[in-house]
């Protein structure tokens, strides 16, 4: 979520003088939302995946072999 966070904000850094100055569009909120939304998902997702296949085998016999 930090990485997110972070993301969002250079984002938003990057592009505020265009959006907010004269003739600025402002943000596409309708696809923004989403798009954002499908990001975290994704992560969110890798992250259980990853973790469910670290926990799945016998990790105080691997921690012993380290």
């Amino acid at each position: 979520l930090n990485g997110l966070g972070l993301g969002m904000a250079s984002a938003w850094i990057a592009v505020a003088p265009v959006t907010l100055g004269p003739g600025g569009s402002g943000l596409p909120w309708a696809t923004l939302g989403p798009v954002l939304g499908l990001v975290l998902a994704n992560g969110l997702a890798w992250t259980w995946l990853a973790t469910r296949w670290a926990c799945r085998g016998g990790l105080l016999q691997a921690l012993r072999g380290e």
